[in-house]
């Protein structure tokens, strides 16, 4: 057996992350991406509210665009609460 792997999406880097798609929202409010990366990052930290309205906010700037509300479907579907 190797040496265990650090995952890259660790809790700990989560609320920066948060913070960083919030700065970059403010300077660019008009960005799905950023969105996008603000709504993932919130459901990391079990935010799931804000999470699926940065998703509904990425998905009004750019109406065409289906990768937000993919997005939001995936991470439903993968952070529901088991029965």
């Amino acid at each position: 057996m190797g040496q265990p792997t650090t995952p890259t999406h660790t809790p700990f880097l989560l609320p920066p992350a948060v913070e960083v798609f919030s700065n970059g929202i403010a300077r660019y409010p008009r960005s799905a991406r950023l969105e996008i990366g603000r709504g993932i990052a919130l459901y990391g930290l079990a935010i799931s509210t804000s999470g699926a309205k940065a998703f509904f906010q990425a998905s009004d700037v750019d109406a065409a665009d289906p990768l937000p509300l993919l997005f939001l479907a995936r991470l439903t579907r993968t952070f529901a609460p088991s029965n």
